[in-house]
């Protein structure tokens, strides 16, 4: 009996020395590489059974040149870096993760809305700087502050990610609308564009695909409210880009937050006139204690 050759293309972001491999290793010859470039995916895959991925693409052209190929896994919920189409023509089954972080995906939401609702980063900076001491006021503030509670959240994708983020929500006091592709027993469903209108606050938890790719355009963002908070706390891919509409160009907003693309890892360069702006790496997925409660 032959054990199937397996082979990890981005093994460090998976397991940063914190796991074991142990249980891979035991279903049949495993081939780890910490970071694979783009040049080295095909060299890597050849003869490969299984190919387990996080974030390195595999094109149509790679799928068709690896006849061994059973299997892909995606060790991650967004399964946009895998050529599905082509893999589905090979016969090839493609998995991914869904959930696996949805904990720490819906408290990354809070933590960028809590930053851009009370500014806590900036007013933190401040008084390194002596301004409070200087100042002739007890209380110091030098940004508009807001309180989550009795603003409407949009929430765009009702998965597992999705509903996490709405029980948060309501626990600030704040309402929920949900767009999602199904209406959600129990939840204001709402139409696309009428969730921008409404909402105070957009978070963006749908798969990246054709039809969501750009799904943040000119037209929606004409429609919402004068100073509206835009969340994308798993991808930026969905932003239109510029140019914006005139009412409702970056300066204006609130806040906008936003993490690197997935497809190429490259951070979204996001300029405004304002310090209302909170672009990040990738960091929701990231978790190094408590590991294993997912």
């Amino acid at each position: 009996m032959s054990f199937p050759r397996i082979v990890i293309l981005d093994g460090h972001t998976l397991n940063p020395d914190d796991l074991s491999w142990s249980g891979l290793e035991k279903l049949g010859e495993l081939q780890i590489h910490e970071r694979t470039p783009a040049a080295l995916v095909l060299p890597r895959c050849l003869g490969a059974d299984i190919i387990l991925t996080n974030k390195t693409v595999l094109k149509g052209e790679t799928i068709r040149a690896l006849p061994e190929l059973r299997f892909i896994g995606v060790l991650a919920t967004g399964y946009n870096i895998v050529d599905v189409a082509t893999a589905a023509e090979c016969g090839i089954p493609v998995s991914n993760a869904p959930g696996y972080a949805r904990a720490s995906a819906a408290q990354a939401v809070f933590s960028l809305l809590l930053e851009l609702a009370t500014r806590t980063g900036d007013h933190s900076r401040r008084v390194h700087e002596g301004r409070w001491t200087a100042g002739p006021d007890f209380c110091f503030w030098d940004y508009p502050l807001h309180e989550l509670a009795g603003l409407t959240l949009g929430i765009v994708g009702y998965g597992s990610i999705g509903k996490s983020v709405a029980v948060i929500a309501r626990a600030f006091g704040m309402a929920v609308i949900v767009h999602s592709r199904n209406p959600v027993a129990g939840e204001e469903n709402v139409a696309l564009d009428n969730l921008f209108a409404r909402a105070d606050v957009v978070t963006l938890h749908c798969p990246l695909t054709p039809q969501t790719q750009h799904l943040v355009n000119a037209a929606r963002l004409a429609c919402m409210k004068p100073v509206p908070f835009l969340s994308t706390p798993d991808a930026a891919c969905w932003l239109m880009k510029p140019p914006w509409p005139k009412r409702s160009t970056p300066a204006t907003w609130q806040g906008l937050v936003s993490m690197s693309s997935p497809r190429n890892r490259r951070p979204v360069t996001i300029r405004c006139s304002r310090p209302a702006t909170v672009p990040l790496p990738r960091t929701s997925r990231g978790r190094h204690w408590p590991r294993g409660n997912d």
